[in-house]
């Protein structure tokens, strides 16, 4: 069977000329880029065969015909397909015809284990979705893709991956001597799953990758090695994680590996999760995979490329971890669902299912519970725990913090064991999960034995719960480590503990806040080590912030139903005076004296992420008196969050604390993610809004719709800048509701506008005696709207106009039509040389036909000597 298969498809391609040849390889490559390694024109016909089988099996036939037809060598590929036709003639079907394959297979033999590899990822790729007991369901049931941004090695953005496919593409990469991918985002926006995700497309072919090898790692596993631990990469490979017999194929795997190293993919989810001193600066390094040392030796040369150099490398953290930006070759950011993708996530959740259904309308009832939904994990809790109990269901009507939602996910857990969390054995059940997670969290242990779960009282009944899952094996398949099922959870759970435990000391609860000290959210002592590191709260633990945000939560006095079924009254009291006194002086040391900055705008204070970090403490314990405390602290004209990772979750927060600012102030939130929910959470401060900037914050028409009725409500509002979002023809009708009255509003550029859309926004223009700059860079406004524009600038008082980027003749459109009408026009914008010659002898020739225009500015442009040269002299010229 190998002989007739091998020889069928090697005769056609020896009939190819050398140049035939050079161009199917060519076509091949292009296709099929994971077949090859090293220069694909020095394969021999033998090779291209063999690897052809190999790679694409069953398809290797089909394929090669597809690329001889597309050379047009139709008589070749005719020829093929006949002896395919013999084949399935003799072997009758193409699962049968397969098999051959394993013939081709036997002379590469580390391709017995590519198989397996992908049989075994293929297996671990399963997400459950659901918490009721054994049921799976495949990940591509589920998945769907959240915003993933690119960014540079200087923070700036550099767009969207399309997809999953797309995480190891060259899409985004600022670094080639560098080859770790290095994926970001906060709790619960989904890294974990991406990781499983583009496991899954690899072990179908389906990843932009030409790699034959994927290794998966947590990095939960490195902390549960000992200090004295030392293994060779291989055995970290093999034995740690997948098992490959010894002998020949073995041999064959590492051998082919050491050669080529650019087949190989290692992915390391959860990097902030080291339980560590680990320091990436030190210089001790391996570069042999033989040599033992200890794992996180093994990990950092593995990262810097000391060891397996030209492998390629993924790495996930939360937010704010360190890692050095010299290893970095491509940096995305998750940022959680945008709004379609919160649909579309709701929609294939509910399908077939009533309670589920009955969830997907409460959210998109609900815009609260909308914004917490556009984080994925939250999302999943809130389907899971509501389809779980309708009880649940019906508390959503009355409000929904992140604490609430954790703890109906608790709850739900409990009651499919059929435990209820306020009888005496649910109690009890529940305080030695909490205790667990503590013990966890205080050691910086996220992987647990035995040992651990039976000091805490937890036996092997109590696994059904479902919150421990198995992190490794034991030899025999049975269970020998454990962990939370999301590591969000176990941060809950530990300030479950902190509320509960009775014998916890008064200030025992506040440990996982910094200490406290001026400005200490930006100078805060590292945790989980034995050196005494000072960093950044952004560059600690992000699980502890959990912990305190979920205490902020657990004793906020809208939650004491929460509480009082489980511990007494008074130590209740006791514990919530204790925060609120330590949150209050926080607050007056570091919010009564921000630092100022004078800016064109007036006087702005600039908050950090970490700031912002305290204001969600605040919002969780849902305190007045806190909220208007922080509220003295912003006394100045503009309040600036540009940067800051601000979500729809965090406008609520912001209006929760900033609706005691009573004054008139500007309010800059550029660069985030507030989407239209955000929008909404804004609205009880626009009332006192004087400008909103709300540039690159994935808003759409909805969001424009909401801030015009309330702008139209106070008009309180005098300046606004929408520069880079989803905004369409029907936002555009919106803005030109306000553009009369808005004087200062600025920068519509790089949205979804066109020509209808260019013809609301003109005849504003044109109706507005105040408006003096209008920047349209971006947008697809046609020669029907650069018409209207032309017609709304003729002899306006005031107006500037900004048309950035449209096309050549769209543009042209309005310089001849304003040349026409004698208009004074700026233009700005940085154009490609070519663009910039085709511009300047088009406006020669305008020139000449029509004469100087009054003013002409060009301030901005990037102009070619040549071009610049050419220009000046035709002038002088005229």
């Amino acid at each position: 069977m190998c002989l007739v298969s091998y020889q069928a498809l090697k005769s056609p391609l020896e009939k190819l000329t050398e140049d035939e040849w050079e161009q199917f390889m060519t076509h091949l490559n292009k296709k099929y880029p994971s077949i090859f390694t090293g220069h694909l024109h020095n394969q021999s016909a033998l090779e291209v065969v063999k690897n052809i089988l190999v790679s694409l099996k069953e398809g290797a036939f089909r394929a090669t015909v597809n690329i001889l037809k597309n050379m047009d060598q139709n008589e070749l590929a005719d020829s093929l397909q006949r002896d395919e036709g013999g084949m399935n003639s003799v072997f009758g079907s193409t699962q049968l015809r397969g098999h051959f394959t394993y013939l081709i297979i036997q002379s590469y033999p580390f391709c017995q284990f590519c198989e397996k590899l992908q049989h075994q990822l293929k297996q671990q790729t399963y997400f459950l979705p659901t918490i009721t007991q054994g049921e799976k369901v495949q990940l591509q049931n589920m998945y769907i893709d959240t915003l993933m941004e690119l960014l540079s090695d200087k923070n700036e953005r550099l767009g969207y991956l399309e997809g999953v496919d797309q995480l190891l593409s060259q899409k985004g990469v600022f670094n080639d001597k560098a080859q770790v991918t290095f994926i970001t985002g906060d709790a619960g926006t989904g890294k974990s799953i991406l990781l499983q995700q583009s496991q899954s497309l690899w072990s179908k072919g389906e990843l932009d990758t030409g790699a034959r090898f994927l290794f998966a790692f947590s990095c939960r596993q490195f902390s549960a090695f000992q200090e004295s631990d030392k293994i060779s990469l291989w055995d970290l490979i093999f034995k740690h994680n997948y098992t490959c017999p010894d002998g020949d194929m073995r041999n064959n795997v590492v051998e082919y590996i050491l050669k080529n190293p650019e087949m190989a993919i290692f992915t390391f989810d959860g990097y902030d999760e080291i339980n560590s001193n680990f320091d990436q600066g030190t210089d001790y390094e391996i570069s042999s995979p033989e040599e033992t040392a200890h794992p996180l030796v093994l990990l950092k040369s593995l990262l810097s490329g000391k060891l397996l150099n030209g492998s390629q490398k993924v790495v996930t953290a939360r937010t704010g971890t360190e890692f050095l930006s010299m290893l970095v070759r491509k940096r995305v950011i998750l940022k959680g669902f945008s709004i379609d993708q919160l649909q579309k996530y709701t929609d294939k959740y509910s399908q077939g299912n009533e309670d589920q259904k009955l969830v997907s309308v409460q959210i998109n009832s609900n815009h609260l519970l909308q914004s917490l939904c556009l984080i994925p994990l939250f999302c999943w809790i809130v389907f899971e725990s509501c389809s779980q109990s309708v009880e649940i269901l019906k508390t959503l009507d009355h409000g929904v913090t992140l604490t609430s939602i954790f703890m109906d996910l608790v709850r739900a857990f409990f009651s499919r064991s059929n435990l209820n969390i306020y009888t005496e054995a649910g109690s009890w059940k529940l305080r030695a999960f909490a205790k667990l997670a503590h013990l966890g969290m205080e050691k910086e242990k996220f992987v647990l034995n035995y040992d651990h779960l039976s000091s805490c009282g937890i036996g092997e009944n109590d696994l059904k719960v479902g919150i421990l899952i198995p992190a490794s094996y034991y030899d025999n398949g049975k269970t020998a480590t454990f962990q939370f099922m999301h590591l969000t959870l176990q941060s809950f759970l530990t300030a479950l503990h902190l509320v509960l435990e009775e014998q916890m000391s008064t200030r025992g609860i506040l440990q996982f806040f910094p200490q406290l000290q001026s400005q200490h959210f930006l100078h805060l002592p590292w945790r989980g080590g034995s050196k005494s590191q000072t960093k950044s709260s952004s560059q600690t633990n992000e699980h502890h912030h959990y912990t305190n945000l979920f205490l902020c939560g657990l004793l906020s006095k809208q939650n004491n139903d929460l509480q009082e079924p489980l511990m007494s009254l008074p130590l209740l009291r006791k514990k919530q005076e204790l925060l609120f006194s330590f949150l209050s002086d926080n607050v007056k040391l570091n919010f009564r004296n921000l630092p100022l900055d004078k800016i064109d705008d007036g006087i702005a204070v600039r908050l950090t992420h970490d700031m912002l970090r305290m204001l969600r403490y605040i919002f969780e314990t849902r305190s007045d008196k806190l909220a208007k405390l922080a509220a003295k602290g912003f006394s100045a004209q503009v309040i600036k969050l540009t940067y800051c990772k601000v979500d729809s979750f965090d406008c609520e927060v912001l209006a929760f604390v900033l609706q005691y600012q009573k004054e008139f102030y500007c309010i800059n939130l550029d660069n985030n993610n507030i989407s239209d929910y955000g929008i909404r959470q804004l609205k009880p401060l626009f009332s006192n809004l004087t400008t909103l900037r709300l540039c690159d914050n994935q808003i759409q028409d909805e969001g424009v719709a909401i801030f015009t009725n309330e702008f139209l409500k106070y008009k309180a509002l005098k300046g606004l800048t929408l520069f880079t979002n989803h905004i369409t023809d029907i936002g555009a009708k919106h803005i030109a509701r306000i553009i009369e009255e808005c004087p200062h509003f600025r920068r519509l550029g790089n949205n979804r506008i066109t020509g209808e859309g260019g013809r609301y926004l003109a005849n504003a223009i044109q109706r507005s005696k105040a408006i003096y700059y209008v920047g349209m860079w971006g947008n697809k406004i046609g020669d029907e709207g650069a018409k209207h524009f032309a017609e709304a600038i003729r002899n306006h008082p005031n107006l500037s106009p900004c048309f950035q980027y449209l096309s050549i003749p769209h543009l042209m459109r309005v310089m001849v039509l304003s040349l026409f009408l004698k208009c004074f026009i700026t233009l700005e914008g940085i154009l490609d040389h070519s663009s910039i010659q085709n511009l300047s002898r088009s406006f020669i020739f305008f020139v000449c036909a029509f004469g100087l225009p009054s003013s002409i500015q060009t301030t901005g442009f990037q102009w070619g000597s040549s071009t610049k040269t050419e220009m000046a002299t035709k002038i002088n010229r005229l």
